[in-house]
């Protein structure tokens, strides 16, 4: 393992001792004791407009609304190279408020290409991970899709970004994280 990770944890949890808080923590910790840089931003304490959908920041690379804390998560974007996002999972979905911030996300993520064409990723080189739980017990949680389907939109988000995808979390009814499991997506964070 190299010591050059730059981990940014989007915490999206509104319970400052959930599962997916705790689980981000252990990461973070083993993050931190290989020699890796952790920021942490709780998106539930943030104040994001929601996106208008001009699409003038594809154009232009800059929101046209006024400045409000969408700049402190493109900066800890750019600054980077690691991300982990450890949300819950609402209705086999995103939570509101990160699903809000990822709408304003799009001039951080990728650019217009030539003519407006396919969009240019703006973060080829870094990874990702995603840590999330939900109320259907393990495994319907994976297999009638409510936390297998919350993944999935984090991933079409990405996508286009550049970012790689290297693993996930699932955490399905009272079940916890498994510190094997943490280990092994710090390292795979780490790692990339």
């Amino acid at each position: 393992m190299h010591n050059s990770c730059r981990l940014l944890i989007l915490q999206a949890s509104p319970r400052k001792e959930s599962r997916v808080v705790n689980a981000a923590s252990a990461i973070s910790e083993i993050v931190k004791n290989a020699g890796g840089e952790i920021r942490v931003i709780n998106t539930c304490q943030l104040q994001v407009r929601p996106c208008n959908g001009c699409m003038k920041c594809r154009e232009t690379g800059i929101c046209i609304l006024p400045h409000d804390d969408m700049k402190t998560v493109a900066d800890a974007i750019q600054w980077c190279n690691a991300l982990l996002v450890a949300a819950p999972t609402y209705w086999a979905n995103i939570p509101g408020l990160l699903k809000l911030l990822f709408d304003r996300m799009v001039p951080v993520l990728i650019k217009d290409g030539p003519s407006g064409h396919f969009p240019i990723p703006l973060h080829k080189g870094k990874c990702y991970a995603v840590i999330t739980a939900c109320s259907t017990p393990w495994p319907f949680n994976r297999l009638i899709g409510e936390s297998s389907a919350m993944i999935s939109a984090v991933k079409r988000i990405f996508r286009y970004s550049g970012f790689k995808y290297v693993g996930s979390i699932q955490m399905g009814g009272n079940r916890s994280f498994s510190e094997s499991n943490c280990e092994h997506l710090a390292k795979a964070l780490l790692r990339s």
